[in-house]
């Protein structure tokens, strides 16, 4: 939990939109989106705006379902292979 926190600070947030017009919206409000198709979205949020973020989606779009995710871990692993090679 402990490197998560520190080599991973955000989430991926797997949104299924009731539509693609609000997943289109979605993607235009604010977030970093890391991908998009017809009306599924994913978008990247660091884990200290996890509660307003999700409390902004679910006030202004309309959704089927949402899947809150850790990056997948060879990203984290990458991200200690690379730090460690510049602490050398």
């Amino acid at each position: 939990d402990l490197l998560l926190k520190k080599f991973s600070p955000v989430k991926e947030i797997l949104i299924i939109c009731q539509s693609e017009e609000d997943a289109n919206k979605l993607g235009n409000f604010c977030f970093s989106v890391k991908n998009k198709t017809k009306n599924e979205i994913t978008i990247i949020v660091e884990n200290n705006a996890i509660t307003s973020s999700l409390k902004t989606i679910l006030n202004n779009f309309d959704i089927e379902d949402l899947y809150i995710n850790e990056p997948p871990i060879d990203e984290i692993i990458g991200k200690i292979l690379i730090k460690k090679e510049h602490d050398i």
